[in-house]
C-alpha cells in the first residue's frame, strides 16, 4: 500500500508530555509495537510519497508538534535531528551562583542549576562560615546548634568535618553542667554557712 492510498479513518490523540500528535492503527507500516502512529511520520510519508524508514524522522521546522502542516515537516537522520534540537537550546540562569547556562528545550524543567555542585551547594539547609559555627559549637551543645538552624544535629557533625572543626568530646557538656550543679551547691553551703 502506498501513503497516498491510506484511507482508514484517523482518531488523533495528544501526548500529554511531548505534545506530539499519533493516532492507534496496528497494521500500519510505521506503526511501533503499542500499535500507535506518529501523525507527523504518516503525513510526511504522504508528502514524500513514500513509507519513512526505519532511521529517518519528521521534523517539525517551527519545533510546534501539534503543526502538522506539510510545509511545516522536514525529512531527517538522527544526528541531523540532534543537531537542530541542539540548536534549539534555551538560557536559564542558575539560582544558586547566577551564572547563565544553555540547555536543550526539553531538558528546561529538568535541568535547574549550571553545575552538579551549584546543585548540591543549594540543597544544603544551613549556611555558615566557618568561624561562626566553630564558636557555637563550643558554646553550645550540637543539638541546640542545630536547632538554631532548622537541621539535624547529624547535619552539624558532618558540616563540621567538612570544614575540620574540632568538637567538645562525649560527655563535654554533662560534665559542664555537673561541676556548674556542684559550685551551686558549694555556693549554697557556704551562703548557708555563714547565717
Amino acid at each position: 500500500m502506498n501513503p497516498g492510498e491510506y484511507k482508514k479513518e484517523i482518531h488523533v490523540k495528544v501526548d500529554r508530555q511531548s505534545g506530539q500528535l499519533s493516532f492507534y492503527d496496528p497494521q500500519h507500516p510505521l506503526a511501533r509495537k503499542n500499535g500507535m502512529v506518529s501523525l507527523g511520520r504518516h503525513l510526511l510519508s504522504i508528502k514524500l510519497d513514500r513509507w519513512l524508514k526505519p532511521g529517518e524522522y519528521a521534523h517539525f521546522i517551527d519545533g510546534n508538534p501539534s503543526n502538522t502542516n506539510a510545509d511545516n515537516l522536514m525529512l531527517t537522520s538522527m544526528p541531523e535531528l540532534a543537531r537542530l534540537l541542539h540548536n534549539r537550546q534555551m538560557e536559564l540562569v542558575c539560582p544558586y551562583c547566577g551564572e547563565v547556562f544553555r540547555v536543550s528545550r526539553s531538558h528546561k524543567n529538568r535541568r535547574v542549576h549550571c553545575t552538579n555542585q551549584c546543585r548540591n551547594l543549594h540543597k544544603r539547609k544551613f549556611e555558615v562560615d566557618r568561624e561562626e559555627l566553630e564558636a557555637m559549637v563550643w558554646q553550645m551543645p550540637t543539638t541546640e546548634v542545630a536547632s538554631t538552624f532548622g537541621v539535624s544535629d547529624k547535619a552539624v557533625e558532618k558540616r563540621c568535618k567538612l570544614l575540620g572543626i574540632s568538637k567538645p568530646p562525649r560527655g563535654y557538656w554533662a560534665k559542664l553542667s555537673a561541676e556548674e550543679q556542684r559550685r551551686r551547691l558549694e555556693d549554697n553551703e557556704i551562703q548557708g554557712d555563714g547565717e
